[in-house]
């Protein structure tokens, strides 16, 4: 069986959907969590996310599925010392180490990736910075905010202006604006 969490956190809500046999439709399964989660990402019985109003920030959540009561609930939240705490795409392995992509939205929304190597010790979940990894697009370098491998390639989904002339005219007339709004 095929199943797809598509991002819903303005539903409140991740919801799992069971994609039918022939891969025409998709019905509701399953509510996994009350919550309006952002990006998340299942791994075995725990989910990793950020949690709306502020998918950006500095806080991951973990929640631990719990077989009695048929739920995840939260097991452990880290706090990040700036804004990385929202995932970046799926969680991979790689010479037998966890890793994590995670977005670095101090500045802005996906300003790059952040590779991170995931530590397990004592029931608890812990991060390490390994890299970042910035756009090498020349004009698609405003962010890069989704990584994910599958097999022996990688994936990653870059942004930047369509209309770059009007891009940098909106950006000035925004910051003329800031700046007389600053004064007064």
């Amino acid at each position: 069986d095929v199943f797809i969490y598509p991002e819903n956190s303005q539903a409140g809500k991740l919801v799992i959907y069971r994609l039918s046999k022939d891969f025409s439709y998709c019905n509701e399964s399953k509510v996994l969590i009350d919550e309006p989660l952002t990006d998340a990402v299942i791994f075995q019985d725990l989910i990793f996310s950020t949690v709306q109003p502020t998918p950006n920030g500095c806080y991951l959540s973990i929640y631990k599925y719990n077989k009695e009561l048929g739920q995840y609930q939260i097991s452990q939240k880290i706090e990040f010392g700036e804004k990385i705490a929202r995932n970046a795409g799926g969680y991979f392995i790689y010479e037998g180490r966890m890793f994590r992509p995670a977005q670095e939205c101090n500045n802005s929304y996906g300003h790059c990736v952040v590779i991170q190597e995931l530590i397990h010790s004592e029931n608890l979940w812990g991060m390490n910075e390994v890299c970042r990894l910035y756009s090498p697009h020349p004009l698609m370098k405003d962010g890069m905010h989704t990584f994910n491998t599958y097999k022996d390639v990688g994936v990653i989904d870059v942004n930047g202006p369509r209309h770059p002339v009007m891009k940098r005219l909106v950006d000035m007339m925004y910051r003329f604006y800031s700046h007389i709004q600053h004064k007064s």
